[in-house]
Formats: C-alpha cells, structure tokens, sequence
C-alpha cells in the first residue's frame, strides 16, 4: 500500500526509482516515429464494384496512399469492376494498384 501512495503522489523521479526504469524504458514507449505513407494516389478518385474480391482491403489501400473512394462509378477517374463496364473512368485491376503501391520505396 504504501509503494501505491508513493507511485500516484510522487515524481517522476521516484516513480523511476520505485519502479526501476527510466523514462526511455516505460512499456508506454511509442518507439521511433515512422515516415507516413507516401501519397500516391493524392487526388485520384477510385471506384470498386461490390462484385471485387477483398474490396475492403482496396479501399483500405487506396485511402492509405492519399486516394478517395467514390461510390458512384460516374464519378471516378479509376474504376475496379469485374464483369461489369467502367463509365466514363479508366479501367484499373487489383494488380495495377498492388504494383504502384509495391514500385514505392
């Protein structure tokens, strides 16, 4: 009991003494900072048929690298379909994204 009041009422300094870690070494550490995503998908608007296996994923994807999902195909500069016409947009395949998002470095 008395170690729990001296760790909620006391420093930082004993906290780190009571516990035996430094700041750098608390489990709540987030590590280094990781480079965000590159955009390369920035202002390409993207429609994927409900009938594309693993569209979550796509969406997913595409948002990740800056793109936006559309879900009117009309309105798409890139459509994902299968079995179905693109509109007006350019015909894309799971492939093509999974290619530019693997040529990133």
């Amino acid at each position: 009991k008395q170690w729990y009041q001296r760790r909620v009422r006391g420093t930082n300094q004993e906290i780190r003494e009571i516990s035996g870690k430094r700041k750098s070494e608390s489990s709540t550490s987030t590590g280094p900072k990781k480079k965000p995503l590159p955009n390369i998908f920035q202002g390409a608007q993207f429609y994927i048929s409900s009938k594309v296996k693993e569209s979550a994923v796509l969406e997913r994807y595409i948002i990740a690298y800056g793109g936006e999902i559309v879900k009117d195909k009309t309105l798409a500069g890139k459509v994902v379909v299968e079995g179905e016409t693109a509109g007006k947009g350019k015909r894309v395949s799971k492939e093509w994204i999974s290619e530019k998002i693997s040529g990133v470095k």
